[in-house]
């Protein structure tokens, strides 16, 4: 299990762009038992990889395009998909590029305008590692 966090990044969520104040990431990967008959003990291989993590957006409900997203998020945006782009290696601009589902989205009162939401994900195909510049 790999475990990464940062400070910066962004996501996109049908089709808005958010900045990205925190997150965290947590990499698995499965094992496949591969115990023969008579062994003693286990045996395995690892398989299939996965991620899941959670991210802290800022929206803005002053702009339309972000209003609707948090209107989107208060009924029900658990079936959306999202693109992350989360850095981690400031000193050689590198992050982590990927696809999620939403698994859970936390709303808690506003402050100074601006809305703080907390996106929990589970990842959807592979991670790339992209420079900060694309």
């Amino acid at each position: 299990m790999s475990k990464l966090a940062g400070k910066d990044g962004i996501c996109t969520i049908n089709n808005v762009t958010l900045d990205v104040t925190s997150w965290s990431y947590t990499g698995t990967k499965d094992l496949g038992e591969t115990t023969g008959v008579g062994d003693d003990y286990k045996e395995f291989i690892p398989t299939m990889r996965s991620g899941a993590g959670s991210l802290v957006c800022i929206l803005d409900p002053t702009d339309a395009t972000q209003k609707t997203l948090i209107q989107q998020i208060q009924t029900s945006i658990t079936d959306a998909k999202i693109d992350c782009k989360l850095e981690y290696d400031d000193a050689n601009n590198k992050r982590l590029h990927f696809s999620a589902w939403v698994a859970s989205v936390d709303l808690p009162n506003t402050a100074n305008g601006v809305v703080q939401a907390t996106i929990n994900f589970t990842q959807d195909g592979a991670t790339f590692e992209t420079p900060t510049s694309t």
